[in-house]
């Protein structure tokens, strides 16, 4: 096209010279000799362009040339036969919405399908869910036998239903549930292992101009940590394979209600009022003798004299109940709900996340004691009701140390009668010489790194511990008890036999510690759902409290984990 432009121009210039010449013809032979002068100067022009014109028509003849060649290599390229395409889908995969509405309510599904297996080197007779207090010592011959399983009771389904009920108001029902109840052995000790399992199923109700929040049914209780806020479904739950979740780690499932309130979703602050239930351990309590000056004062681990009658029966039960008199349920017996109350902050350290929070919590333990022997007029010393508290106080931290590549995970609890609140649910009391409950006092710490090395694959390493301490009175002298001692982590208990088998080991449980690494990696995402597997690693040590001539015993088990799971929404 440059070349027809150029082309063009000099046509037009040489045709205007060409014109102006013949039209001045007769006044030039007029003029003098500079004008003859101009006349030649003009012809040589003419001839410079009509040079130049032949130049560029041969130009536009080789550009010519040029096309038509590039025009016939293109067609031979066309013409040559072309690969068939790789197989393909005659339907190709759908893109759907896994949500659906009915109204202006929108559902939507969730949940997965486990196929999980454990290997553990001692043998405690559970599911993926390990009997942390249950680990045998090596007087059992269970501690000489490894122990494999495969379990898909893990899988889940759940259902969460949103409603903007009012520009204002927000309402959302959740429920979830597994296949890992207990049957016979249902309660309400720390996940209402009722059969099939309900998880959780709670409606909240969030007030969106006042930030007020309302919850009703069963969810993870305030005893744990949370993630953003106080908020239902975002609770710091560590990442393992393992349904009772690391020692250390404080939480319970259980119904109840919560009133929550936020400040510019800064500072939250909520009560809570959830299902109260006790675990028992020690010995019982029916073997009180009489007052006497060789029984020494209450003290911090021994909490008095007898009550002055030879005989004594308890009504109190639960998941390591007593059933002194026959009522041995795996229900206890409470008066009142725990009340737990709870402060968290939620913030940022330059370009950090940081979540802090502290809680408290109150119990009541309750009993019915039946003292001396029964008479046609009832019971020789008479009866009564026993009532006794218990509290708890703890906090978490949760912190991103590296963003989008390391997070940081702690909480602790320390309190008196909040065994079952840890995750390996050592007992929360036991029972005093007069009948009377007595709080143990106990400490739950944990903490993790969460790596998430890449957008498939996430790591963790977390360690913890939770410890009981004894608590224990003088009482009558028995076969199987020759010091008379009564409560929990009796000194006069032999540990002798714990490590031979066939022994006699009476010691009980003072702690258990944990170390447990493990990953996740997402082997596929796609509109048919996503697909995880992950493995594990636990190491789990559980110490007695010392026994007869202050003997000291303990057990340990290393446990491997896998895990695949499909999550078809």
């Amino acid at each position: 096209m440059d070349i027809c432009r150029k082309l063009v121009a000099s046509s037009f210039r040489a045709s205007v010279a060409a014109l102006l010449l013949s039209t001045s013809a007769t006044a030039l032979f007029a003029q003098d000799s500079s004008v003859q002068k101009e006349i030649s100067e003009l012809k040589a022009l003419i001839n410079a362009q009509n040079a130049q014109i032949d130049e560029l028509r041969a130009a536009v003849k080789d550009q010519k040339t040029e096309t038509r060649k590039t025009k016939e290599a293109i067609k031979v390229v066309a013409e040559r036969p072309v690969a068939p395409p790789p197989l393909q889908y005659k339907t190709p995969a759908p893109a759907f919405d896994k949500s659906w509405t009915w109204g202006v309510v929108k559902f939507t599904p969730g949940g997965y399908i486990a196929a999980d297996s454990v290997f553990r080197t001692r043998n405690d007779s559970s599911d993926m869910g390990t009997s942390f207090t249950g680990i045998p010592t090596l007087n059992s011959p269970l501690a000489h036998m490894n122990e494999q399983r495969f379990s898909a009771r893990g899988s889940r389904l759940s259902l969460l239903a949103e409603a903007p009920v009012s520009p204002s108001m927000f309402v959302t029902g959740y429920y979830e549930m597994d296949f890992n109840g207990g049957g016979t052995t249902s309660n309400y000790t720390q996940t209402d292992g009722w059969t099939p399992r309900i998880r959780q199923a709670f409606v909240n109700a969030d007030y969106l101009d006042s930030g007020w929040h309302v919850l009703a049914g069963q969810a993870y209780s305030l005893v744990t940590t949370n993630t953003k806020g106080i908020t239902p479904r975002n609770e710091d739950i560590p990442l393992v394979i393992e349904n009772n979740d690391v020692a250390g780690f404080a939480y319970a499932r259980q119904p109840g209600i919560r009133i929550t309130k936020d400040f510019d979703k800064t500072w939250w602050f909520a009560l809570s009022a959830e299902e109260s239930a006790t675990t028992f351990g020690g010995t019982g309590c029916n073997n009180v003798v009489a007052n006497s000056s060789a029984l020494p004062a209450a003290s911090a681990t021994n909490f008095g004299a007898a009550t002055g009658v030879a005989g004594i029966s308890c009504l109190a039960t639960g998941a390591s109940g007593y059933g002194q008199t026959g009522q041995n349920q795996q229900l206890s017996i409470n008066q009142m709900p725990d009340i737990v109350g709870k402060v968290a902050y939620e913030g940022k350290v330059g370009d950090r996340d940081i979540h802090i929070e502290a809680f408290g919590a109150y119990r009541n333990f309750y009993d019915r004691v039946n003292y001396g022997a029964l008479t046609a007029a009832g019971f020789a010393g008479g009866s009564t009701n026993q009532s006794t508290s218990g509290y708890g106080v703890g906090g978490a931290i949760v912190a991103t140390l590296i963003p989008k590549l390391l997070d940081f995970h702690f909480s602790g609890l320390y309190g008196e009668g909040m065994g079952r609140y840890g995750s390996t649910t050592l007992p929360d009391a036991t029972l005093a010489t007069n009948g009377a409950i007595t709080p143990l006092k106990n400490i739950d710490l944990f903490g993790g790194l969460v790596l998430h090395a890449t957008p498939q694959i996430d790591a963790y390493l977390y360690g913890g511990i939770e410890k009981t301490a004894a608590a224990y009175g003088l009482g009558g002298a028995t076969a199987t008890n020759p010091g008379g001692y009564i409560g929990y982590g009796v000194p006069t208990l032999s540990n002798a036999g714990c490590n031979i088998e066939g022994g006699t080991c009476a010691g009980v449980t003072g702690d258990i510690w944990e170390v447990t690494t493990g990953l996740w990696d997402k082997l596929y995402e796609g509109p048919w759902g996503n697909i995880r597997v992950g493995a594990q690693y636990q190491y789990v040590r559980r110490d007695l409290l010392p026994g007869l001539g202050g003997l000291k015993a303990s057990t340990d088990d290393n446990i491997v984990m896998t895990s695949l799971r499909y999550y078809p929404f």
